[in-house]
């Protein structure tokens, strides 16, 4: 079977400005697509940033979606049970080195250790973090204090000093330490093992399933390694610069139910499914 003729058995979705609108919801039309693919037998993935806990409540209005992969893959749950099916977390050594390097930048710090999140100081923007992330927001004097269960370390700051921090972090620490962007004013820090490709590949694995089955949507610098993995890697426009360079194809902006519009089109071509 050719690239063009390749039926696709798992589909993975980045949330924020992939599927998710301006508005914060996902469409009607979004929903009654990705429903066709599940009866099609496609298995449907969220991919995301996020902490499992604010992605499970957003994902409530999507019940078709079957995995969620949070913490940017370090973390794979089964939507229906909450059963957690893999997990990479960070060691105390990656915590420490990610901190003793944080420590000489000017960004605040942050650490996600299982579903807590823990700040040294709870300035303006921890406080309105939490509310908007619908998250549980710790002050504590040092986070090498935190040490159990850490799926990773966040750096926030201004953009091109995030940018810098990132591509230092990859640079020093490629070899033990895994570093992204998921927003321009963020640089999440994890476990060398994390990602949303790792992610993938481990259900694929599960599931037997070949690379080549897999298409991905995705806009942000963090659904770089995703969309290059993935048998079809699909950019949303308007996306990151290096999303779309990644990518296979391009789907229209998410107002437009780009994703949505893409799946349809598949699903006429009777390319979706297991």
């Amino acid at each position: 079977m050719s690239k063009a003729d390749t039926k696709f058995q798992l589909i993975a979705l980045d949330i924020d400005g992939t599927i998710r609108d301006d508005t914060g919801n996902v469409t009607t039309f979004m929903k009654d697509v990705l429903n066709e693919c599940q009866n099609r037998g496609a298995i449907v993935v969220a991919a995301t940033g996020r902490t499992r806990i604010s992605a499970m409540n957003y994902l409530q209005e999507v019940p078709m979606i079957e995995f969620l992969a949070s913490f940017q893959g370090s973390l794979i749950t089964r939507c229906k049970t909450d059963d957690f099916l893999w997990s990479t977390y960070m060691c105390s050594d990656q915590i420490n080195r990610a901190l003793d390097y944080l420590e000489e930048q000017d960004i605040e710090k942050v650490a996600y250790s299982g579903d807590q999140v823990y700040v040294e100081e709870m300035t303006d923007w921890a406080h309105s973090y939490g509310l908007r992330s619908g998250v549980n927001i710790i002050e504590v004097d040092d986070l090498r204090s935190v040490q159990e269960n850490v799926f990773r370390i966040l750096a926030v700051g201004e953009a091109e000093e995030i940018k810098r921090i990132e591509k230092e972090m990859k640079n020093r620490f490629s070899g033990s330490l895994y570093a992204t962007r998921s927003l321009p004013h963020f640089c999440e820090i994890l476990n060398r093992d994390a990602g949303k490709d790792k992610a993938l590949q481990w259900l694929c694995e599960f599931y037997g399933i070949d690379s080549t089955a897999v298409i991905s949507f995705g806009n942000g610098f963090n659904d770089v390694e995703m969309l290059k993995w993935s048998g079809l890697g699909v950019a949303i426009e308007e996306g990151e610069a290096p999303a779309l360079e990644a990518a296979n194809d391009i789907a229209l902006p998410v107002n437009k139910d780009g994703v949505g519009r893409y799946l349809e089109q598949l699903i006429l071509d009777e390319r979706i499914g297991r």
